[in-house]
């Protein structure tokens, strides 16, 4: 009998995969990505790494109704550390060639597959976030527009951060 479980997270890594190189093929070498915090078209939304951060982050607000401690962040709801490596500089986990770049994609998808074992069977839209947000992290693009614009303005603004960059506040 065939089970989903191995499924899923082969189906996240192909996914990932194709998106990764999709990403690291169009991102021009030594550029800032200020060409993907434009704002997407509402049909673009789900291709665009700011359309793809901005769903992951939307989803989780609306799940966490009661703000925490410290502002949740895709990396802390997979309990990940964005502080330090593999992820720590930004540009060790950029591209394929960086130093840290297998490392943080093995712990994306090692800490994406433990969260939602422990939710099996429990919350599917938890699951769903999580799922967002190892898709954010593993593209290539998409986290380094994280790392390096979205982070800095939730550590800055605090939980509600993301949104001056998807609600063009």
């Amino acid at each position: 009998m065939l089970t989903v479980r191995p499924l899923i997270p082969a189906a996240v890594a192909i996914a990932a995969i194709g998106a990764s190189i999709c990403g690291w093929v169009s991102w021009p070498s030594n550029s800032f990505p200020r060409q993907y915090l434009a704002k997407p078209d509402p049909q673009d939304c789900l291709v665009s790494p700011l359309g793809l951060i901005c769903h992951a982050h939307l989803s989780l607000s609306r799940l966490q109704l009661s703000s925490p401690d410290a502002p949740s962040t895709l990396f802390s709801i997979l309990g990940l550390d964005h502080t330090e490596p593999p992820f720590f500089p930004p540009d060790e986990c950029a591209y394929p060639i960086s130093a840290n770049y297998r490392l943080a994609r093995e712990a994306v998808v090692e800490a994406w597959s433990d969260r939602t074992e422990m939710y099996d069977g429990g919350s599917k839209q938890w699951r769903d976030i999580f799922a967002a947000a190892a898709v954010v992290l593993l593209n290539d693009t998409t986290r380094t527009v994280y790392l390096k614009e979205v982070l800095p303005k939730i550590e800055a603004k605090g939980e509600n951060g993301w949104m001056v960059l998807c609600n063009d506040e």
